[in-house]
C-alpha cells in the first residue's frame, strides 16, 4: 500500500510508495522537495480537518502519485444473477381475523384488560384498527400488491489495472466523480513511443536526402556506362517523280565495333534481306541480338527504333528495299571487307538495292538517323 501523507507548503496529498520511505521527493504542485515520511507519521499528518485545508481552485488533477509497488487491483462489482432473483421478497399475508375483537372483550372484562397489556403493541394495534359488526371483528380489505418493475441489469463495467504503472493521477477530494479514474502510463510504453518517434524522423531524414540526391532534369541526358542507349530515325527514298517518298520494309542492322575474334564472320544473312518476309530471319536475328546489336525494319512511315544495351560504337547499316543501285554500281571492296567481319556473305545480304554502311558513335541515350537512298 502507498504511503499517503500531506506537503507542508501546498497541503496537498500526495501517495507515495513504500519503497521510498525515508528519501527525498519533489512536490508535483509547488515543486518542494520533501522527505517521505513513516506511515504512521504520514497518517498523524493527514488527520487535519478540512477546515484548515486550503483551496485549491479550478485545478482538475492536483494531486499527483508515483508508484512503485503495483497497485491493488478494485474490487469486482457483484452483478444478480438475473432480473428475478433481485427483487425484494414480497410481504408476509397478515394474520387471520379473529372471532371476537380484544378491544371488544377488554371493554366487557376488565381482568381481561389488565391481562391484555402484556401483548405486543403490534398485535394491540392492529385489534384497534379492526372495525365491529354485530360484535365481531371484521378485517379490512386487502389491497391488491403491487407488482414490482423489473430491473434492468446494467453491465458491470470493467475495472482499470494499474499494476505495473509508472505514473498515476489521482483524483481530489472536491472533484467531481467524472475524474475518479486513475490515469496510468507504462515506463516502458514511454521508452517504446519516444524510440519510434526517433525512428521514424531518421527514416524521413534519409528518405528526403536521398529524393534530394536523385538524378536531376540535368544529369537524365548522359546515359551511365551501363545505361540502354536507342538509336531512331527515318528513311526515304526518290521515286520515279523525283518526290521524297517513305522507305517502308528497309532494313536497319546495328553491330557493335568490337566483336570478338570467335565471333567474325559467323552471322547467317539467310532471311535478312529486304525483299524476304521478316519471320525467315528470326535465327540470324537472335545471333545479332547475341552479338550485341539489334535488327529492324522500317514501318509504312520509314520510321524505325533500335534498343541497344550499352552506349559505344555501332556499325550502322542501312539497306533501301525500294531504291536499286544504277547498272554498273557495285559494294566498295573496302566496305565489303568490313562487312565480312560480321556475315558470311554481305553481298547476298545487300543484293542490287541501295545501301548505307557507316560507323556512329552512340553516347547519348537516343540517336536520331534521318537518311535518304
Amino acid at each position: 500500500m502507498p504511503v499517503v501523507f500531506l506537503c507542508q507548503n501546498c497541503r496537498s496529498r500526495l501517495k507515495v510508495g513504500r519503497k521510498k520511505i525515508g528519501t527525498e521527493v519533489e512536490c508535483p504542485r509547488c515543486h518542494r522537495p520533501l522527505t517521505v515520511p513513516e506511515p504512521e507519521a504520514a497518517s498523524a499528518m493527514t488527520t487535519m480537518s478540512e477546515v484548515e485545508r486550503p483551496k485549491l481552485g479550478d485545478d482538475l488533477f492536483p494531486e499527483f502519485a508515483v508508484f512503485d509497488d503495483p497497485l491493488p487491483p478494485p474490487p469486482p462489482i457483484p452483478l444478480p444473477s438475473s432480473p428475478t432473483n433481485s427483487l425484494p421478497p414480497p410481504p408476509p399475508p397478515p394474520p387471520p381475523p379473529s372471532a371476537k375483537s380484544p378491544s371488544a372483550k377488554s371493554k366487557r372484562d376488565p381482568a381481561h384488560s389488565a391481562q391484555s397489556n402484556g401483548e405486543s403493541s403490534a398485535e394491540r394495534n392492529s385489534a384497534q384498527r379492526e372495525p365491529l359488526v354485530n360484535g365481531a371483528s371484521v378485517a379490512p380489505p386487502k389491497s391488491p400488491p403491487r407488482t414490482p418493475e423489473p430491473l434492468t441489469e446494467k453491465p458491470a463495467r470493467r475495472p482499470r489495472s494499474t499494476a505495473g504503472s509508472a505514473l498515476g493521477v489521482l483524483k481530489r477530494d472536491d472533484q467531481p466523480s467524472s475524474y475518479s479514474d486513475v490515469l496510468t502510463i507504462r515506463r516502458r510504453t514511454l521508452y517504446f513511443q519516444a524510440a519510434l518517434i526517433l525512428l521514424m524522423a531518421a527514416v524521413g531524414l534519409g528518405l528526403g536526402y536521398l529524393i534530394g540526391r536523385g538524378i536531376g532534369p540535368a544529369d537524365r541526358g548522359a546515359a551511365g556506362p551501363d545505361a540502354d542507349v536507342q538509336i531512331a530515325g527515318t528513311l526515304t527514298f526518290r521515286d520515279a517523280r523525283g518526290e521524297e517518298t517513305p522507305e517502308s520494309g528497309a532494313v536497319v542492322i546495328a553491330l557493335p565495333a568490337e566483336v570478338p575474334a570467335n565471333k567474325l564472320g559467323t552471322l547467317l544473312v539467310t532471311g535478312l534481306g529486304p525483299q524476304t518476309p521478316r519471320e525467315a530471319g528470326r535465327v540470324a536475328e537472335m545471333a545479332i541480338e547475341e552479338l550485341g546489336g539489334k535488327y529492324d525494319r522500317t514501318d509504312a512511315l520509314g520510321n524505325f527504333l533500335l534498343k541497344l544495351p550499352k552506349p559505344g560504337s555501332y556499325r550502322l547499316l542501312l539497306v533501301s528495299r525500294n531504291a536499286q543501285r544504277p547498272a554498273g554500281e557495285v559494294v566498295s571492296a573496302a566496305q565489303l571487307r568490313e562487312m565480312q567481319r560480321y556475315f558470311n556473305a554481305p553481298a547476298d545480304l545487300i543484293g542490287r538495292n541501295k545501301y548505307a554502311w557507316a560507323l556512329r558513335e552512340v553516347r547519348d541515350p537516343r540517336l536520331t538517323v534521318l537518311h535518304g537512298f
